[in-house]
């Protein structure tokens, strides 16, 4: 997985592999049977906007 992320900020659900990656990695906890809601989407945008490079 890190091969393909490499440096770059990702949205990942793996907990245990996001928790030790250096790089900005959001752990976005979605409940299964909703899907992603429109918090999610804004906590993704925000993420993406503090990251920017």
């Amino acid at each position: 997985m890190q091969a393909a992320a490499g440096d770059r900020p990702i949205l990942f659900l793996d907990v245990a592999w996001a928790e030790h990656r250096p790089e900005p990695t959001l752990l976005l906890q979605t409940n299964m049977a909703e899907g992603m809601t429109e918090r999610d989407c804004d906590e993704l945008l925000a993420f993406a906007a503090s990251v920017r490079r």
